[in-house]
């Protein structure tokens, strides 16, 4: 039996590609309006290639957003479907949240706070800001939420498993979040042998 889950924060629970590519004068409302999306999880190419500039370094890319974007995210739409999700299945004492920083410390501080805003008082304290979200996979019985496949494949091969959030950047852009999550979830069970 699953009896646990490690849940991914940006663009799992939140709009952060959306609201990187605002802060670069993009101003989309969703991803629809920017039509197909053809550069991965890559967001500093998708930004060149949206505003036809040079694409920029990951150290200056990722060192100028301060701590508001960080902390402002928006929420995803199915936020509280994924959360209500994860609270169902494993109890809420049992899901972690886990967010991958990048070096600057003002992201850090700001993840902090968009969970002090937006999340239930329980996972004030109940959270990992962390660039190695997969080693907790070396926990069997847990389950990764990711927007990220490479995350989930990292973390599946420590011996978790993992739950692909529909994004437009991987292979479940096509599907309702709760139908993937279900399906995925059901997979799991089938696969550990708790489901007949």
């Amino acid at each position: 039996m699953i009896k646990r889950i490690r849940l991914d924060l940006d663009d799992t629970l939140n709009t952060l590609s959306l609201d990187l590519l605002r802060f670069d004068g993009l101003h989309f409302t969703d991803y629809e309006d920017i039509g197909e999306w053809q550069w991965g999880y890559d967001i500093i190419g998708a930004t060149a290639d949206l505003k036809g500039e040079d694409r920029m370094g990951v150290v200056e890319y990722w060192s100028r957003f301060p701590r508001e974007l960080w902390a402002e995210t928006r929420l995803a739409d199915d936020f509280e479907s994924i959360l209500d999700f994860c609270i169902d299945k494993v109890g809420i004492e049992n899901v972690l949240i886990a967010t991958s920083p990048t070096k600057c410390a003002e992201c850090c501080a700001g993840k902090l706070e968009w969970i002090e805003k937006y999340l239930p008082k329980q996972f004030h304290r109940q959270y990992s800001i962390t660039p190695r979200k997969w080693e907790y996979g070396y926990d069997t019985d847990s389950v990764l939420i990711d927007d990220v496949p490479e995350n989930c494949a990292e973390y599946e091969k420590r011996g978790g498993h993992s739950i692909v959030v529909p994004r437009p950047w991987n292979g479940y852009r096509d599907m309702s979040v709760m139908k993937a999550l279900h399906l995925q979830w059901g997979l799991i069970e089938v696969q550990r042998g708790e489901l007949v």
